[in-house]
């Protein structure tokens, strides 16, 4: 099997990424989905090695599952996604883009609501990181959304948090709840669950 997946750069529909003079490497090690780093050096430099940045998705090691076989239909829906951490977007872009679903990748609530009104776009669920920038949430990521598209749309929160009080927070929203690292087939199964949920209404 081959275990490495690369991209020559950051995709440029992360405008944060689009400057970054650095390689990214997607690596499959110990049955976790890893992300590292490339420095680019100039021709004729040796390059100085790579760093482990580190675990985006869990359980994602079949690569199968990465070039997107026994994905989801190709008119799967858009997930509009908010993570904070650059490199993890992109990582979660590629990810559920590889399952078939069209992807709006965002830093915070406002870029998504951003992105989705110019591109006149409906998400069909959101999946947001539960701790964001400025002391924001993903309850709040995925309520702005909410509010602004239908209270319908489902969600989707994940969460590296350990302190009672937030998970007491997280568990009071109602939205359903992954702990990092995420299991990809869990979260793809989710994810559809979620949406078939929402299609019976």
């Amino acid at each position: 099997m081959t275990d490495k997946i690369s991209m020559d750069r950051a995709k440029p529909a992360v405008p944060c990424l689009k400057d970054i003079n650095t390689y990214y490497r997607w690596k499959v090690s110990s049955g976790r989905l890893r992300t590292q780093y490339v420095p680019a050096v100039p021709k004729g430099r040796k390059n100085c090695g790579k760093m482990t940045i580190g675990v985006l998705v869990g359980g994602v090691s079949e690569n199968s599952q990465l070039n997107g076989q026994g994905s989801a239909p190709a008119d799967a829906g858009l997930i509009a996604v908010v993570e904070d951490e650059a490199i993890v977007l992109v990582g979660y872009q590629m990810l559920f883009e590889s399952w078939g679903y069209a992807v709006v990748a965002a830093g915070s609530a406002d870029d998504a609501l951003r992105q989705l009104t110019d591109g006149g776009r409906r998400p069909d669920i959101i999946v947001a990181d539960y701790r964001l920038k400025n002391g924001c949430t993903g309850i709040e990521a995925v309520r702005q959304i909410q509010a602004a598209f239908g209270s319908a749309i489902p969600g989707i929160l994940v969460t590296g948090d350990t302190a009672a009080d937030r998970l007491r927070e997280a568990a009071a929203s109602g939205l359903p709840i992954l702990h990092k690292p995420v299991n990809g087939k869990q979260l793809q199964q989710l994810i559809s669950q979620s949406l078939a949920n929402a299609a019976q209404g």
